[in-house]
């Protein structure tokens, strides 16, 4: 018989309890890359949604009726695509949120960097899986890796923060390396690694590492971050029954947190447990938010782990990992 899961805190999900979260805030799913790892069912989609300002304002009435969230992330899709970008970004700031904004950088010069920053974005998580040319070319369906280098030199010039989020499939390890090394050059305080996840539109087998290549890769990651003291994020949860944590001193294990305190929030009002989930629990301008995070459909994203997980003695650092890689 499968043991219950341990409890939720229930108190995280009561009203005015939203200032526990961080939401992702998925502005388009339109973009102007063609990733072949990409997740988006819909990304060749409309860039622009509907986004009148009056809506947007209801929006985050309803979305602060449960007290302000801890922060939000913009995300895409391209965000950069979206003309009301900068609106948006101001009406979050105004309501005090700290603003990040996550992008590939195709479009990402100095005076769009000053524009953004003007408007209230805190920092900035640029896309780049490799620093070889040919190799981003055949990831991301699109050149541009130039732009994209610009873009983290002249973000290093404004001195904000700003991170790299890196897709470890297989075409990306032999350049490993060297994107590592370019982001150190670039003054990238912070490298996210995350693994394949074969959802959506991403579901090419031969993308995904082996554990021996992905453990390969996390040793080389691990000597790069002790050598350049850089620091370097294992994204989308690595299980410790899977691999030994304890070979990568250097490396920041991340939990995840999505469907406990951090969901997706769409200009629609439609939320979600996780940005790779492809169907949303409910709307806000139905629903409350605590009425939404609280449903049974939550739940069931919550149990979704192995049998064994909740006895497991490290359920607090991996909370049985991603529910979409099983």
């Amino acid at each position: 018989m499968q043991s219950a899961p341990p409890p939720i805190n229930n108190a995280l999900f009561l009203p005015g309890a939203l200032n526990q979260s961080w939401l992702l805030f998925e502005i388009t799913r339109g973009c102007n890359r063609s990733c072949v790892y990409c997740y988006n069912p819909d990304r060749q989609g409309p860039r622009a949604p509907d986004l009148s300002a009056s809506r947007f304002e209801s929006l985050l009435d309803r979305l602060f009726d449960n007290g302000p969230p801890r922060g939000v992330t913009i995300i895409g899709g391209e965000p950069l695509l979206v003309p009301q970008l900068d609106d948006v970004i101001r009406g979050f700031a105004r309501r005090g949120l700290k603003v990040g904004l996550s992008t590939n950088g195709l479009l990402l010069d100095r005076a769009r960097i000053e524009a953004l920053l003007k408007a209230g974005v805190g920092g900035f998580e640029v896309s780049l899986d490799s620093s070889n040319p040919a190799t981003h070319g055949v990831l991301t369906g699109a050149g541009g890796i130039e732009q994209v280098r610009e873009a983290l030199a002249a973000l290093a010039l404004a001195e904000v923060p700003v991170s790299v989020g890196a897709v470890l499939t297989r075409p990306a390890l032999a350049g490993l390396d060297d994107l590592l090394r370019l982001c150190f050059a670039l003054s990238v305080g912070r490298i996210v690694l995350a693994q394949f996840a074969p959802v959506g539109q991403a579901r090419a087998a031969e993308l995904c590492p082996s554990p021996k290549e992905l453990a390969t890769a996390l040793e080389l990651a691990n000597q790069r971050s002790a050598d350049l003291g850089m620091q370097v994020c294992i994204g989308l949860p690595v299980e410790p029954c899977r691999l030994d944590r304890d070979r990568f001193a250097h490396l920041v294990f991340e939990a995840c947190r999505c469907g406990i305190d951090k969901w997706v929030l769409e200009p629609n009002g439609n939320v979600r447990t996780c940005e790779l989930a492809e169907t949303s629990v409910g709307n806000l301008f139905e629903t409350p938010f605590g009425e939404l995070v609280s449903s049974e459909t939550v739940e069931q994203f919550r149990r979704n782990h192995r049998t064994e997980c909740t006895t497991c003695p490290d359920w607090d650092v991996c909370g049985g990992g991603c529910r979409f890689l099983r």
